[in-house]
């Protein structure tokens, strides 16, 4: 279930903002003093290590830029902050699918919980447009599309337009730590 905190801020922010600022508080719980100085160093110094060599860390097979396990945050993070060098490319990844009613829209959701400034309050995914066969809230799914950016209220967004949308027997790692 995704933090109430989540969903209070998906109604006055959207859905985009709140993800991109879960992904960014991550280095609060990794031993940072969580001032905004110490974020954007992390940020700042995540973003020129990763832009080096993107293409190795992000590896594609068949044109498709899986985000693993292992390293599910990182890799999202990689994916928002360097946004340009995906846009237009498919991704896919598992997560638990949820839906949170913001004050535009409903929003889907393919995410796993991660380290937050407050603990294990963070959350690493993107949204979702699917028209397809809706899962129930918290089914495991894998996700198969290509990330776009898109205006909303004179904001950019991301998500992933989903060509395939697949519940799993099987569940991954609710919460990922990299």
């Amino acid at each position: 279930m995704i933090p109430n905190y989540f969903k209070n801020k998906v109604k006055t922010g959207g859905i985009l903002a709140v993800i991109m600022a879960a992904i960014f508080m991550t280095g609060c719980a990794d031993g940072t003093d969580g001032t905004a100085d110490s974020a954007i160093a992390d940020v700042n110094g995540y973003n020129s290590a990763a832009s080096a060599d993107a293409a190795e860390f992000m590896a594609s097979e068949n044109g498709v830029f899986e985000v693993r396990e292992k390293m599910f945050a990182t890799q999202m993070t990689e994916i928002v902050i360097n946004k340009e060098n995906y846009i237009g490319k498919t991704l896919k990844f598992e997560g638990m699918y949820d839906e949170i009613e913001g004050e535009l829209a409903t929003y889907k959701l393919v995410y796993r919980q991660t380290n937050g400034c407050c603990g294990t309050d963070g959350v690493a995914g993107l949204e979702v447009a699917w028209n397809g066969v809706t899962p129930e809230l918290n089914d495991w799914v894998e996700v198969v599309g290509v990330l776009e950016e898109y205006d909303e209220a004179g904001s950019k967004y991301l998500q992933i337009r989903a060509e395939q949308l697949n519940i799993l027997p099987e569940r991954g790692l609710e919460f990922v730590t990299q």
